[in-house]
C-alpha cells in the first residue's frame, strides 16, 4: 500500500484539468455540473463531491474513479452509516476492525493488502489478520 497522498482531492481535480487545459467552466460542462464555482470549491478544498459527480469528474478528466477516491482524505462516516443501516450484520463486523486497529493488531496496510488481493483471501490469508480470527 502506498503511504496517505500529500494532495488533497482538490489538488488533484486542479492538477488533471490543467493537464487537459480546461477552464472551470469547461470541466464543469463537461462533467454535467451546472456551476464553474462548485468546481472551484472542489479544488479549494470547500465543498467535496458526491459519488455520483466524481465519477463525472473523473469522467471528463479521462481517470478512473479510483484515482480522485485516492485523494478523498474524508473518512467515510456518511458511506458506513448507510451501509449500516441497510444492512446490520456491518456493525458487528465493522466494530471488530476498529478495536482490532485501536489495539495494533491490524494496520491499515495489512487490510488494504489484504482487499486488494482476492487470491490470497481465497488461499487462507485471513488467518494472518486478527480480524477474521
Amino acid at each position: 500500500m502506498n503511504l496517505p497522498p500529500s494532495k488533497t482531492l482538490g489538488d488533484r481535480i486542479r492538477e488533471l484539468r490543467r493537464e487537459h487545459g480546461y477552464s472551470l467552466r469547461e470541466l464543469a460542462a463537461r462533467a454535467r455540473l451546472k456551476s464553474p464555482a462548485f468546481i472551484a470549491d472542489l479544488e479549494r478544498g470547500f465543498r467535496f463531491p458526491s459519488p455520483e459527480v466524481l465519477i463525472n469528474l473523473a469522467d471528463a478528466l479521462a481517470v478512473p474513479p479510483q484515482d480522485l477516491q485516492y485523494y478523498d482524505r474524508r473518512p467515510p462516516i456518511h458511506e458506513i452509516r448507510e451501509l449500516a443501516e441497510k444492512n446490520g450484520a456491518w456493525v458487528p463486523a465493522l466494530r471488530k476492525l476498529v478495536n482490532c486497529a485501536v489495539a495494533g493488531s491490524v494496520s491499515a496496510s495489512e487490510l488494504d493488502d489484504f482487499l486488494e488481493s482476492p487470491s490470497k483471501a481465497q488461499k487462507g490469508a485471513q488467518e494472518s489478520l486478527p480480524l477474521w480470527s
